[in-house]
């Protein structure tokens, strides 16, 4: 919650003419994807002093999975003069692991299955439901017996 105030108020202000025009080439780039493009963009983000462009450009590039973009979602939220901007970095890193997460279970869910092992489907299907909600940036408690899953 507050960190969708702080998004709407980065997002929300008015910047100096400059600054908007700048702002609105950014948005332009953003709609590309091409790696020259996306360089260009991440060294942006970790060289320019309006913190709206940098907020923009880590919005966008901060849903793709890449390692040089994942690096600078890194350096914006242990670094960035801005707040805002170093709270959306960290927000934009914790989807991009509950992603990965997610994925990983799914692995695990469809290794069960194509082994047809019973015990580990009775285990796992019950969680599919949480694993999903997870890659898609719920936070939800463990099952309640989660503690005996790794009993003998």
């Amino acid at each position: 919650m507050i960190l969708q105030l702080i998004l709407s108020l980065l997002f929300f202000q008015v910047p100096a003419d400059g600054v908007r025009e700048r702002l609105v080439q950014v948005q332009q780039k953003l709609k590309l994807t091409d790696p020259a493009i996306v360089q260009a963009l991440i060294e942006q983000a970790d060289h320019d002093p309006e913190p709206a462009i940098r907020c923009a450009i880590i919005d966008r590039l901060g849903r793709m999975e890449r390692p040089q973009v994942r690096s600078l979602l890194e350096r914006r939220a242990a670094s960035d003069p801005d707040a805002g901007v170093a709270l959306l970095a960290l927000e934009r890193l914790r989807q991009q692991d509950a992603r990965n997460t997610a994925k990983l279970f799914e692995q695990r869910l469809a290794l069960a299955h194509s082994a047809n092992d019973s015990k580990a489907l009775a285990i796992l299907i019950p969680e599919h439901q949480r694993w999903v909600s997870v890659g898609r940036g719920a936070n939800l408690p463990p099952s309640w017996n989660s503690h005996r899953r790794c009993s003998p």
